[in-house]
């Protein structure tokens, strides 16, 4: 009886169980699907802006999502990029379409997934801060420098800006400035300022970032080349500019002499310049190790800034653009000497040849008996010894090419070192200031050329035509023409590009599209071809890295950067 009862009992409960879930009474609800959801559902982002993006996850322990844009998780340079935790970087160019898709996928449930768009909007924005900007340039009475600022709104208009020339008839300083600008979805810019006595300045750029472009000056009987660059606010003061800078100054003495200087000084963050050592090139005579001090003055809190440097070719007066604690413009206020150049703080509190040690590329420019003489080449150092050193220049015209050279060089504890160069050609002797261990600016030293130039580590190596890929903004100077554009590399020989040219005889010659060929040796040196329908250009070619080129003409009198953009 009691296992009958039992089992009884057992089937008793089975049957209840049963008819409550076939009767839908009183039984569990199976659990809900996982959802998503974002927003914004729609946002307007500037180039080279943000924009927050956020998701929820719904009936699931795990939140978490992963981020796509346009399809790829985490996104593209064409598209822009999203962090994971939403944070969307608009390219720096417009995409095709002008919009881009934000996905987030529910990494609980990946068949689940939400979906915004977001406008990319106005080129300008690409160009948005406050910038300083120095260039060399001609006009129809002979060589002039000009440094300033301005402001960009993003949106195309120029505020604040502040300009001084010094002019073959002297010095006009402390102009303002305001003025419009447009940029092109390849990062091309044009610029167009007037200053306070009415005068216009029409500038062609290229951004290489949205913090640097290359830029020339495209007026009819105006040319010049030069950079833009970013300025730090914070650094607006006699305090940030402290420690040690290395100084490269291009110049004009009496009856248009040809001068070059490279030194080095310290800034003791409250006004006071001691401590200088420099080297100088006038006319083919050369000062070395010559001290030199001073004083400055950043006070004015807007970027623009004074110095007065007592040097052995008498007492200059300059003017200060800061771009940041790290790096200033410099311009000369005297008829004689001009100057215009850099200061650039020193990484190292001592330096030694150690810190001279590997494979460098050099790029100098400056005049000879002949006219202009460009240079460009790269060699190894260690040691106290160099090896394995190439150029090509062209001294107006005649070519040097290919040529093989090997030398000495030394480095004191400021960072002053000399080199001494020998190869089929004879001997040239130069004396450089470091930087850091990957730069250097220096100063040739011979009676035949009066040059300056900078050294740059060269890295990435051994090179080939896949080391040049992408897009890159370039500039290139010279007895010719300045130029300055945009050009693709395909990685395999070919280029494509955009360029605007101000000729001395032409004119301004604006959009003009080109495309060439290229070949790179495991070295870093190479060639480069660019050409339209009405002939073509042909470079020396040496890589820095595949970021960066140094380009000198053979057939042309022309020198000049590629960086690769954004």
């Amino acid at each position: 009886m009691k296992k009958t009862a039992l089992f009884l009992l057992s089937i008793a409960v089975l049957s209840i169980g049963s008819c409550g879930n076939n009767g839908g009474g009183g039984g569990t609800t199976p659990p809900s699907a996982v959802s998503i959801t974002i927003d914004p559902t729609a946002a307007t982002v500037p180039v080279g802006s943000t924009a927050q993006f956020t998701a929820t996850v719904q009936n699931a322990t795990d939140t978490s999502v992963t981020w796509q844009v346009d399809g790829t998780t985490g996104g593209d340079v064409n598209s822009g990029f999203i962090s994971t935790d939403g944070v969307y970087s608009a390219p720096l160019r417009m995409p095709a379409t002008g919009e881009v898709t934000i996905t987030a996928v529910a990494n609980a449930d990946t068949s689940k997934s939400a979906a915004a768009t977001a406008t990319i909007v106005s080129e300008s924005a690409m160009l948005s801060g406050q910038f300083a900007f120095s260039y060399t340039g001609f006009d129809s009475n002979g060589l002039f420098y000009a440094a300033g600022s301005f402001v960009a709104d993003g949106n195309g208009t120029i505020t604040d800006g502040l300009l001084d020339l010094n002019l073959a008839s002297g010095a006009v300083p402390n102009l303002t400035l305001s003025g419009t600008y447009t940029v092109s979805p390849n990062g091309r810019a044009e610029i167009l300022l007037i200053d306070s006595d009415d005068f216009s300045y029409t500038l062609r750029a290229v951004l290489i970032s949205s913090d640097r472009l290359h830029m020339i000056q495209f007026d009819n009987s105006v040319g010049g080349q030069g950079f833009i660059e970013k300025q730090d606010p914070t650094a607006f003061n006699n305090a940030a500019f402290a420690g040690n800078y290395a100084i490269r100054l291009n110049g004009i003495g009496d009856n248009n002499s040809a001068l070059g200087l490279a030194g080095r000084i310290t800034a003791d963050g409250a006004s006071n310049l001691t401590g200088g050592v420099t080297d100088i090139n006038e006319n083919g005579t050369a000062t070395t190790n010559a001290a030199f001090d001073g004083t400055y003055d950043l006070t004015a809190g807007n970027g623009r800034g004074t110095a007065v440097l007592n040097t052995p070719l008498g007492t200059v007066d300059f003017v200060i653009y800061t771009v940041s604690a790290s790096k200033a413009y410099l311009m000369s206020l005297d008829l004689v000497p001009a100057f215009l150049g850099t200061a650039e703080k020193q990484t190292l509190a001592s330096f030694s040849d150690a810190n001279f040690s590997g494979d460098y590329v050099f790029n100098s420019s400056g005049f000879s008996a002949n006219g202009f003489i460009l240079t460009a080449g790269r060699l190894s150092s260690g040691g106290g010894a160099i090896t394995a050193g190439v150029s090509d220049e062209n001294d107006q015209g005649t070519l040097t090419e290919n040529l093989a050279f090997t030398g000495t060089y030394s480095v004191t504890a400021n960072g002053r070192g000399t080199g001494s160069f020998t190869s089929s050609a004879g001997t040239s002797n130069l004396a450089f200031y470091l930087i850091s261990p990957s730069r250097a600016v220096f100063v040739q030293l011979d009676s035949f050329a009066v040059a300056t130039g900078e050294l740059e580590s060269q890295q990435g190596g051994p090179f080939s035509a896949a080391s040049l890929s992408g897009d890159y903004g370039f500039s290139l100077t010279g007895n010719d023409s300045d130029n300055v554009g945009q050009f693709n590399s395909d990685r395999a020989g070919a280029i494509t590009g955009t360029t605007d040219i101000n000729d001395p005889t032409a004119g301004p010659i604006p959009d003009l599209p080109f495309s060439g060929t290229y070949t790179i040796s495991s070295n870093g040196r190479g060639d480069l071809t660019m050409g339209d329908a009405s002939g073509s250009l042909h470079f020396y070619m040496y890589i820095v890295s595949p970021s960066k080129a140094i380009l000198v003409g053979s057939d042309t009198i022309l020198l000049g950067t590629a960086e690769k953009q954004f």
